[in-house]
């Protein structure tokens, strides 16, 4: 029997976001992010498995809401990979180990952490000295991390269910939906899709998930703890 004074330990994954995205929620403007599922799922035979459903949607479709599962038709399940709700996540960002001598630190936590989201022109980018370049957020340490994310709700779409609402928690500014807005030839349905796919597409559709594909995302919603 667990003791009353026992702490429950609260799972905490890392998440990478790019320079714009850091910027958005350090802004308080980003409040979802969309992952691409993998594998995608192969064809539209899904069932629902208990109450890992919340379907939406007549049974004869796909699409649904579930809290953290994914059954795929072949009869694997799939687990959300970035947690489940009261879950947390740290942010992995670009970032610069600065210290004041010639050789680095020993221990790298003496250093001084610069983040590209802050001062995107801090390094020079045509530099060829290898200790003045900007360090890749898949390898930024725990440690280093500055803002940490608690999940407050998961669900699984297509990405092309995106609404006006969902954009604007996923950061992108009112000028963007504007920009298609004021062209009559574009659908009030379209706008959203359009102004996503300009953050969409140069993340995703080189690794095989273009905004015209459609794929299934999950939609991981967060409040922000700490920065």
């Amino acid at each position: 029997m667990m003791s009353p004074n026992s702490a429950i330990e609260i799972k905490t994954r890392p998440i990478i976001f790019n320079s714009d995205m850091v910027r958005a929620i350090l802004d308080g403007r980003k409040s979802q992010t969309r992952r691409v599922i993998k594998p995608q799922p192969k064809s539209q035979g899904i069932k629902s498995f208990g109450e890992a459903w919340e379907w939406k949607k007549g049974a004869g479709g796909f699409s649904g809401s579930t809290l953290h599962q994914l059954k795929a038709a072949y009869g694997l399940l799939y687990h959300c990979p970035y947690g489940v709700p009261g879950e947390r996540l740290w942010v992995r960002e670009t970032f610069f180990y600065e210290w004041p001598d010639m050789d680095p630190p020993e221990d790298m936590k003496d250093c001084r952490i610069i983040f590209r989201a802050d001062e995107p022109n801090y390094l020079d980018p045509f530099t060829l000295e290898e200790n003045y370049r900007w360090s890749p957020s898949i390898h930024m340490p725990r440690w280093a991390s500055r803002i940490t994310l608690e999940i407050t709700d998961v669900r699984v779409e297509r990405l092309h269910e995106i609404t006006v609402g969902d954009v604007i928690a996923e950061g992108i500014h009112q000028r963007h939906l504007d920009k298609y807005a004021k062209f009559p030839e574009f659908h009030p349905n379209d706008i959203p899709g359009m102004a996503f796919r300009e953050i969409w597409n140069p993340i995703n559709a080189k690794r095989g998930y273009p905004w015209e594909s459609n794929p299934w995302v999950w939609v991981v919603e967060f409040k922000v703890l700490n920065v």
